[in-house]
């Protein structure tokens, strides 16, 4: 016999899955995500709003990751540290992937940054632009307005990462190019079911401990011509469910308790990332594919 909290679990799992794989066809059978955008749940008030009409503003943003400047995992590119890959140009702030090797010996790391996993020296020969938040916040509506990079072997992504503990993670989207410049799906699917600019992914990350990290289902979802427009892309997290939009379009649901309760705990704020990036599996091409990754405005709302 299963116990009444195990049913409970299936039940939400089955309901949200059955959801979001239901809705990813919707969604597909229109061909592309082109919409409006779409103002936060009435009750909310903005309390938090960047339009990079000006130099980064230093005092809400930081630059890279705020503990280090390159994960010991994925030593195929760093981070930038000091503004030379993320700035603000033309109303926009631009996040750069450039060709810029740089040697690194762990001698002259702090201490929390050696590793076995690396060699004394060695060489990262990609930078990207990334900027954090510093502030951080417990629920809410967070947006940005996005235009993606053409490009090869991408991983950009627009994400909410706990400052207290990792994770939990909110991926409002991961943009991926594996398969094409243009965030498109495999040839035979693309060419037989899915429409371009199809490799654009929401994601719940969860657990305890980054070790125990578990990750909730999600779908591609197909964005029309992310590359040549700015797109809204926003979350709308609350003590019982988490609902990401693209374009004004619902592309995942999460209201199971289960995981929910990673991103209620007292402790759970999390910070804003916004990041272009290269995929560490696709690392070894021969010729980087430089580019701007262009964002027009960040917005954080709350319930009054």
């Amino acid at each position: 016999m299963l116990s009444f909290e195990y049913k409970h679990f299936l039940r939400h799992i089955f309901k949200d899955v059955i959801y979001n794989f239901f809705l990813s066809i919707k969604l597909e059978l229109t061909k592309h995500v082109k919409g409006n955008e779409i103002n936060p749940p009435t009750g909310y008030q903005l309390v938090f709003e960047d339009n990079f009409t000006s130099q980064l503003d230093t005092n809400n943003w930081g630059y890279g990751q705020p503990w280090g400047e390159f994960h010991p995992d994925y030593p195929h590119q760093r981070y930038d540290t000091d503004g030379s890959f993320s700035y603000t140009k033309d109303g926009k702030l631009n996040l750069e992937i450039r060709n810029d090797p740089k040697k690194f010996n762990q001698k002259n790391l702090p201490e929390y940054r050696k590793t076995d996993k690396l060699p004394q020296e060695f060489t990262i020969p990609t930078a990207i632009g990334m900027v954090h938040s510093k502030q951080s916040w417990r629920y809410g509506w967070f947006e940005a307005t996005v235009k993606l990079p053409v490009g090869q072997s991408y991983w950009n992504a627009f994400w909410l990462a706990g400052v207290n503990t990792w994770p939990p993670e909110i991926d409002i989207f991961e943009a991926y190019t594996h398969f094409g410049p243009n965030y498109q799906a495999p040839t035979i699917l693309r060419k037989y079911f899915l429409s371009a600019n199809r490799r654009i992914r929401p994601n719940l990350h969860y657990g305890d401990v980054p070790g125990n990290k578990k990750h909730y289902v999600a779908f591609d979802v197909p964005v029309h011509k992310a590359t040549e427009r700015y797109v809204q892309y926003a979350v709308l997290w609350e003590k019982d469910k988490i609902e990401i939009y693209f374009d004004g379009k619902k592309v995942l649901r999460c209201t199971d308790p289960e995981i929910l309760k990673y991103y209620n705990r007292e402790n759970s704020q999390q910070q804003i990332i916004l990041n272009h990036g290269q995929h560490y599996a696709y690392k070894y091409r021969s010729k980087l594919d430089e580019s701007i990754m262009k964002i027009k405005s960040v917005k954080v709302f709350k319930k009054k």
